[in-house]
């Protein structure tokens, strides 16, 4: 079976229409932006992806920019090159790669579960029922240091909400 290639990449950037919005107490009203690419493969399939953009000024393009200036790379490559594809992205010299690498990424296996009739989480390991969360040791001086703090919080406001039911530190040596 050959693989379906992408043939035609479109990248839009949908700026703010309206009032800056307020989403953090320590952080000033910002103009949120959605980056959205997709990618269409000679099959026909179509794979998307987003990213929210938040910016103090007016529309910010260069997400926009640094995934135009990723996507002359991905022309031609095959649907099923995902790794590959991801790693050559990652190794280019372009400003805020990650985040246009991470939309090229999505977008591709957006496509791949289409194809293959899976839903992403699916593709990449089902949900788990029960999450491991573990710190490096060089963390935990820092937990260390505030667990006076997260107890007197736990005593005073978390306990009396009967919401949260542990809180869980470990120390832990490796990653």
């Amino acid at each position: 079976m050959n693989q379906p290639v992408v043939e035609s990449i479109d990248i839009y950037g949908i700026g703010p229409d309206g009032e800056k919005v307020s989403w953090s107490s320590f952080l000033g009203p910002m103009y949120e932006a959605m980056i959205v690419v997709e990618l269409t493969f000679d099959n026909g399939l179509v794979g998307i992806a987003g990213s929210t953009v938040y910016t103090e000024h007016e529309f910010d393009r260069s997400v926009v920019e640094s995934a135009s200036l990723m996507a002359p790379f991905l022309l031609g490559k095959g649907l099923f090159d995902i790794p590959k594809i991801y790693a050559e992205c990652m190794s280019r010299y372009v400003p805020l790669k990650n985040v246009a690498t991470s939309l090229f990424d999505i977008a591709m296996h957006d496509a791949k579960g289409k194809l293959l009739n899976l839903p992403i989480y699916k593709m990449l390991g089902q949900a788990q029922p029960k999450v491991r969360h573990m710190l490096p040791a060089r963390c935990w001086k820092i937990i260390s240091n505030t667990l006076s703090t997260v107890t007197r919080c736990w005593h005073k406001v978390l306990m009396p909400l009967k919401s949260i039911r542990a809180v869980s530190f470990r120390k832990t040596t490796h990653w």
